[in-house]
C-alpha cells in the first residue's frame, strides 16, 4: 500500500509565522512514516512548509499516487488540511486525519475525511493499513473504525 503523509502548513499563507519564523519540523509525522515503511508500505512525505501552495500538493499526489493520505492536524492547520483532503479524496485516495485537532473535534473532520482514528498514531496507522488491505474491494463504511462518516464509499 502507498501512503502519503502530509503536513498541511504553508509558510507563505501565514503572515504571523513569516514574522516569527518559529517553524517546527513534523517529527511525529516522520515517526509515523518510518513505522509504515518498516511495516512494508510505500511511503512518501509532503511537508508544505516551503511549498508554494495547493499545486505542489497536487503534484505530490500525481507523483506518488497514494492509496492513503494521512494528515497531521492542528487547529491552525484545519482549513488547509480539509481543503487538501478534499482534493485527495476526489482522486480516489482514502484520507485520514490525526493529531490534536481531530482528536478534540472529530465531527469537524468526518465530512471531508474518510476516517479519523484515535489512539497512538504509530499503532493506528499500521492497524488501519492492514484493515484497508484486507477489505480493499469493499466500500469504506465496512472498515471498522472508531469514527467514520456513514454512507461514504
Amino acid at each position: 500500500m502507498k501512503i502519503l503523509f502530509v503536513y498541511p502548513f504553508f509558510l507563505n499563507e501565514s503572515a504571523l509565522e513569516q514574522q516569527w519564523m518559529t517553524l517546527y519540523p513534523p517529527l511525529g509525522l516522520l515517526y509515523l512514516a518510518a513505522g509504515a515503511r518498516r511495516a512494508g508500505h510505500g511511503v512518501a512525505v509532503f511537508d508544505g512548509t516551503f511549498a508554494e501552495g495547493d499545486a505542489d500538493f497536487v503534484a505530490a499526489l500525481d507523483r506518488h499516487r497514494p492509496d492513503v493520505v494521512c494528515f497531521a492536524c492542528l487547529i491552525t492547520l484545519r482549513p488547509t488540511a480539509l481543503r487538501l483532503a478534499s482534493v485527495a479524496r476526489s482522486r480516489g485516495a482514502v484520507t485520514i486525519a490525526g493529531g490534536p485537532d481531530p482528536t478534540s473535534y472529530p465531527e469537524t473532520y468526518l465530512l471531508p475525511l474518510s476516517s479519523q482514528e484515535r489512539g497512538p498514531g504509530d499503532e493506528v496507522i499500521i492497524h488501519l493499513s492492514v484493515r484497508l488491505r484486507v477489505v480493499q474491494a469493499l466500500p469504506l463504511p465496512y472498515i471498522p473504525s472508531p469514527l467514520r462518516r456513514e454512507g461514504t464509499s
